[in-house]
């Protein structure tokens, strides 16, 4: 239990202005959205101070916050042993910025399936935000046209509504991906994945709507219609690649403009994924070519070479944060643990550096400076330097 452990307090931030997609309000464009967080502060570590951790973490899509709890709870204990997807980044900003006297550094980010591909995002929108990523197989697509869908088959169709909590209980015991689930995730998922309404029945707290619409955007003409007669409107499906178009009924450039993007992400990243494939999110061959390429690119961390690429297994599916959340936990606070180091070790050189220069000389140019300045025009690019006689 979270509170055992933790003073819970709830924050609602203003999300960011102007969404990424012009129908994502219902009325008015200027509509405010509103994040609903949860700060989790030990109980034995009540005023942070610099030199402590900061975790961010993302969850999936239309997964309940209070359901990773129990990972929470685990991280803590395990560390005491040893020393628009578009719009939920930018929202992502908007908490970090609202929250700022609470998040010392080191900012680590624990993101896992639609929120790994958050994080991401956050990280390129922000590259010194965070010092290391913890990506719980997260959604980053090599291939759109080998996307899969298949969730919005049973999501679209899914129940919303139960005569009573217990019932609700019952029902979901039966299915068996949540049979899997850590008991307390799954207790967390009945009393916050629901909510109540006037009658005493319960409903999804995510409608099937919302979530579906997070895995898929229309990409389909009218029902009975052939799709290959489908036509992109260029406002409207200017992510989508125009070689899928009348390909498949959905869409979402999230997974795959991300993954594109992976070569600059600055700070390290551990990617853990499932040993039971159950989605094509953690396709193998996919899964080296992330590894490859992430950090490599302009502003990136160096990747695999530099030592800031990791990866790790869970005997699990695609939600082992809730089933697995202590052996998930034992492998995050190992690579955060590292990661401190590293950070401490950063800091201490840049510190260093700082100090070491005169504090008038700290807002001005150096000399050096001030000499290529004045001699540039014998380094600029195309131009030849005449020898001198």
């Amino acid at each position: 239990m979270s509170s055992s452990f933790f003073h819970c307090q709830t924050h609602k931030v203003p999300g960011q202005h102007i969404r990424h997609y012009a129908h994502s309000t219902a009325h008015d464009q200027h509509a405010t959205f509103y994040i609903h967080v949860k700060q989790y502060t030990p109980l034995d570590n009540l005023k942070p101070e610099a030199g402590d951790v900061t975790i961010i973490a993302t969850h999936a899509s239309g997964v309940p916050k209070e359901a990773y709890e129990p990972v929470w709870d685990e991280l803590l204990a395990s560390s005491r042993r040893c020393a628009s997807w578009f719009d939920s980044a930018r929202d992502l900003l908007a908490v970090v910025n609202h929250l700022r006297d609470d998040m010392v550094q080191p900012i680590f980010g624990f993101g896992h399936s639609f929120g790994g591909n958050v994080l991401v995002q956050t990280a390129l929108l922000h590259p010194r935000l965070f010092s290391a990523l913890a990506l719980a197989d997260p959604t980053l697509i090599y291939d759109p046209a080998q996307s899969d869908f298949s969730p919005v088959t049973y999501i679209a169709q899914r129940r919303e509504t139960w005569p009573s909590r217990d019932a609700a209980r019952a029902s979901f015991s039966k299915k068996s991906i949540y049979a899997l689930w850590d008991p307390r995730a799954f207790e967390n998922w009945i009393t916050y994945g629901l909510i109540e309404n006037d009658d005493g029945s319960v409903s999804l707290a995510t409608s099937a709507s919302q979530e579906v619409l997070m895995y898929g955007r229309a990409s389909h003409p009218a029902a009975g219609e052939p799709l290959s007669s489908f036509c992109a409107a260029s406002g409207r499906h200017s992510e989508m690649k125009p070689e899928l178009e009348g390909k498949l009924p959905f869409y979402r450039p999230e997974g795959y403009l991300v993954f594109n993007n992976l070569p600059h992400l600055q700070p390290g990243v551990n990617y853990i994924y499932p040993l039971k494939k159950t989605t094509v999110v953690c396709k193998p061959e996919h899964q080296i070519i992330r590894h490859k390429i992430t950090g490599t690119g302009l502003g990136g961390s160096g990747g695999l070479n530099a030592g800031r690429v990791d990866f790790h297994n869970v005997d699990g599916g695609h939600f082992f944060p809730l089933e697995k959340p202590a052996e998930t936990a034992e492998i995050v606070n190992e690579y955060y643990a590292a990661e401190v180091s590293n950070f401490k070790r950063l800091q201490m050189e840049n510190e260093r550096l700082w100090k070491n220069r005169p504090v008038e000389q700290r807002s001005t140019i150096d000399n050096d400076y001030v000499y290529f300045a004045k001699n540039y025009k014998q380094y600029k690019p195309g131009q030849r330097v005449q020898a001198k006689i």
